[in-house]
């Protein structure tokens, strides 16, 4: 009985390590997906940064400050807000490359009720009246190149596209600061 014990130990020798063998590849393409999915998420973020730096930057521009109680005129602000959106946009970097904005990729207008959640731009609106910037930055292969892929090419992905968009806008009702009346407020 121990003759043919030791007789089928040797026929699986070296099972395991075929076995391992295979298991490794499948682990290997696990941290390949694992590495591409975190640099497709972290392009992510520096796409949305840096929207969202050129939208403030951008509306920056469209305060007026003149002496107070002269005409405004807006529309040289409002004409120069793309090119300093540009420029912020720029300044921080995507995939390690400085992105830039297409003429759709900044819209400059007026909005009604900036501190609504999916309130709209109106392009349309008295030039003197706008207060907000919506900036889109992205990647693709059109503009600014693809986010590239490391480990996915194996598979014939040579990237992905991603973008981001931010909106920032002035609220021009805010008429000072006072006090809280009695009553109300985080002492009361």
């Amino acid at each position: 009985m121990q003759r043919r014990d030791k007789k089928s130990n040797r026929a699986r020798q070296g099972t395991v390590a075929v076995l391992a063998c295979f298991l490794m590849i499948g682990m290997l393409g696990l941290v390949a997906f694992a590495v591409d999915l975190g640099y497709m998420a972290n392009s992510q973020t520096e796409l949305q940064r840096s929207a969202d730096s050129a939208a403030l930057a951008a509306c920056n521009e469209l305060h007026y400050g003149g002496t107070p109680g002269t005409p405004t005129n807006l529309s040289s602000y409002a004409a120069y807000a793309p090119s300093v959106a540009a420029q912020y946009a720029g300044a921080n970097k995507v995939c390690a490359s400085a992105p830039g904005l297409g003429a759709s990729d900044v819209v400059v207008g007026y909005m009604a009720a900036p501190g609504q959640r999916g309130a709209t731009i109106d392009t349309g609106a008295n030039v003197n009246s706008y207060n907000a910037v919506q900036v889109t930055v992205r990647r693709s292969a059109n503009q600014n190149g693809l986010v590239p892929a490391f480990f996915s090419k194996i598979f014939g992905n040579s990237g992905e596209v991603a973008s981001a968009t931010a909106t920032a806008a002035f609220i021009g009702n805010i008429n000072g600061f006072g006090i809280p009346s009695s009553g109300s407020g985080p002492a009361a």
